[in-house]
C-alpha cells in the first residue's frame, strides 16, 4: 500500500504514505525522539516487529519522515494506538488526518 496524500486544509500537507518495514526503524526512532508531539506505547525493542507486521504507516515528504502512525488490533477486535508522531512545524490534526484517511481505506 503506497499512496500520495494531499490534505484539503490550509496547510496543504503533501506526503507519500506507505506501510513501514523493519528497515525504517532508525528513521522512526529519530522522529519519535525529535518530535514535540509524539506518543509511543512500545519499547524500542518492539518497534522492528511492529513495523514488520504491517500495522504502521509512514508519511514521507521528499526524503524526510514527517509522520508516523501505528495501531494494532487486540483479541477483542479493538484498535490500540501503539505510536504516533508528527514532525515539528506541521499541524498535528492535519498530519494525523492524512495518515488516518489512508489507514481507514
Amino acid at each position: 500500500m503506497e499512496r500520495s496524500v494531499t490534505s484539503s486544509t490550509e496547510s496543504d500537507i503533501q506526503m507519500h504514505v506507505y506501510k513501514g518495514t523493519s528497515r525504517d526503524r532508525a528513521r522512526v526512532l529519530r522522529l519519535l525522539e525529535s518530535a514535540r508531539r509524539s506518543f509511543a506505547a512500545f519499547g524500542q525493542e518492539d518497534l522492528a516487529h511492529l513495523l514488520a507486521s504491517g500495522h504502521c504507516l509512514l508519511g514521507m515528504n521528499g526524503d524526510r519522515l514527517r509522520a508516523f502512525l501505528c495501531a494494532t488490533i487486540n483479541p477483542s477486535a479493538w484498535a490500540f494506538l501503539r505510536g504516533a508522531a508528527i514532525e515539528d512545524g506541521w499541524r498535528t490534526d492535519d498530519g494525523l488526518a492524512a495518515l488516518l484517511e489512508l489507514m481507514c481505506h
